[in-house]
């Protein structure tokens, strides 16, 4: 039985390669792991233990459906159910009768897949090549200083690649079987895959994670190593920008295509009636209103946003209580430092694309690096010993 679930773990962070192989959008059906843990579950239904916390962000989900299927609201289902739902099935799958050899082994493939998609991304930029071919993306030039160049990797793309990095990162600092050196070269890696993704957001993401990690007792040796780091950083990163042509998006901030759009989407407010922003709008109005605010072939990069407009601030205050509920209650047992440093760049990388309004799986991989690192802190053996 504990294949049926290290199986369906596996395949959240491989159904993207698989779909991509095959070129399938990957989030256009409900996800392959939702039915193996599903029948996991169902396996072990006599010893199934589903607490109260549970029940509740279930509810909440469940109760965002039922709504906008009444008031026909444009819910994108199928990304829906593998954005919002899967989560809290992989949340009692993995609490339910797993041990040592079971996170152990869960914990080999996230890093198979983490060290995989660095690997990749380097390898992409090096050569100027895409292993997958991602829709509306494709190889700009030859030219191997191409400023606009961005890995895509192995998780559908730039930024689902720098996002899945990000957090298994956070993870990996949050671990307290790993040693401050090794933390330290771990974070040079993901710096240098992030500028290959050219991810802004994320980017931004490992170097305040890793400010929160390394100062979190403050003496004057570790003030002084921590600005001799960044201001090495900050030497390496102008060399790639101007050098190398790595990650010259971060130079655009506020000016490119991508910014301005993040905030000319808040003009559509001011075409919406107060009763749609507190329960949301109809598709057909919706649809005429970001016409009018000339937004109709924008993608709108904010999930939140996506939700308040399609479901309103009520239902998307009910989803996000459910949600903060549920994480206060799998993450007891963690520190508040190790909170702060798996959840700070969460919160960047959910909020800074379009994510989980998408059909992102990414809320199913906090959860498991959340388990991951409380089960590596409360056991006497560690699952990742770095020293």
């Amino acid at each position: 039985m504990r294949l049926i679930l290290i199986i369906g773990v596996a395949l959240l962070f491989m159904t993207g390669v698989i779909w991509q192989a095959l070129k399938l959008p990957p989030w256009q059906y409900p996800h392959i792991s939702l039915f193996i843990l599903i029948a996991y579950l169902a396996t072990i239904l006599g010893k199934l233990k589903i607490f109260k916390t549970d029940v509740k962000v279930i509810f909440g989900i469940l109760l965002l459906f039922l709504y906008a299927s009444f008031y026909s609201r444009d819910l994108y289902f199928l990304g829906y159910i593998n954005a919002i739902i899967l989560p809290p099935v992989v949340y009692i799958a993995m609490n339910n009768g797993t041990g040592y050899k079971t996170y152990k082994t869960i914990l080999n493939i996230v890093l198979v897949m983490f060290i995989a998609t660095i690997g990749v991304s380097y390898i992409e930029r090096v050569f100027q090549f895409k292993l997958f071919m991602i829709q509306n993306d494709v190889l700009i030039s030859e030219d191997v200083f191409e400023e606009d160049f961005r890995s895509n990797s192995l998780m559908g793309g730039p930024l689902g690649s720098s996002q899945f990095v990000l957090l298994v990162y956070a993870s990996l600092m949050a671990m307290k079987s790993i040693s401050q050196s090794k933390k330290i070269y771990i974070t040079l890696f993901v710096l240098v895959s992030m500028l290959c993704f050219n991810a802004r957001a994320s980017t931004f993401a490992v170097m305040l994670t890793f400010s929160i990690f390394y100062f979190s007792k403050v003496t004057v040796p570790r003030l002084v190593a921590g600005v001799i780091f960044m201001f090495a950083f900050g030497f390496f990163v102008y060399y790639s920008i101007s050098e190398l042509g790595i990650g010259t998006r971060a130079l655009e901030i506020f000016q490119d295509d991508s910014s301005n759009v993040r905030f000319a989407v808040f003009n559509l407010f001011g075409y919406l009636r107060f009763s749609d922003i507190l329960w949301g709008a109809d598709t057909f109005f919706l649809t005429k209103q970001m016409k009018h605010a000339q937004l109709d072939d924008v993608i709108i990069e904010n999930p939140l946003l996506v939700y308040i407009f399609q479901v309103g601030v009520i239902m998307t205050t009910v989803l996000i209580v459910s949600y903060v509920t549920f994480f206060s209650k799998i993450t007891k047992g963690l520190t508040k430092h190790q909170k702060y440093i798996i959840f700070t760049p969460t919160i960047i990388s959910l909020l800074s694309n379009i994510s989980v309004a998408g059909g992102s799986t990414i809320l199913s991989y906090v959860v498991i690096i959340v388990m991951l690192v409380k089960y590596d802190s409360q056991n006497n053996t560690p699952l990742l010993a770095l020293r």
